[in-house]
């Protein structure tokens, strides 16, 4: 879709420099413009494309944390990982609060849930089909 419509805009803009007959300097600023932008389009697509062999993507670190809480339980969850957040009064807020703050609690939590997703994620959709 945003190919469609870039590929429209380079019409439009070619065909309004073909008939004002455009200097050189503005054929330079016009190639700079076009350039730009498939350059733009490239990093797109490059950045979809990542996105598509990534386990995390459109999962937020609630969903996480609730997903892991649901699978492991509290106990299970600080036998994991090790953090006060998940052995002394646990809360959703609480884990969320520490997690957004520590970068290195939060790796180790969505390596917990890459790992529980690809070892026994399709184990626990087949029992629930059944």
């Amino acid at each position: 879709m945003f190919v469609t419509y870039f590929i429209e805009y380079c019409a439009i803009v070619l065909g309004f420099c073909k008939t004002l007959e455009a200097s050189r300097i503005q054929d330079v600023k016009l190639l700079a413009i076009i350039g730009g932008a498939f350059k733009a389009m490239s990093n797109f697509n490059k950045m979809a494309e990542e996105q598509i062999n990534n386990p995390l993507h459109g999962m937020t670190l609630e969903k996480i944390v609730l997903s892991l809480q649901d699978y492991y339980g509290w106990d299970g969850l600080a036998e994991q990982i090790a953090v006060r957040c998940f052995t002394h009064n646990p809360s959703i807020k609480s884990s969320l609060k520490f997690l957004r703050k520590t970068p290195w609690a939060r790796k180790k939590l969505e390596d917990l849930f890459v790992y529980t997703l690809e070892n026994y994620g399709e184990q626990d959709e087949e029992k629930s089909k059944v």
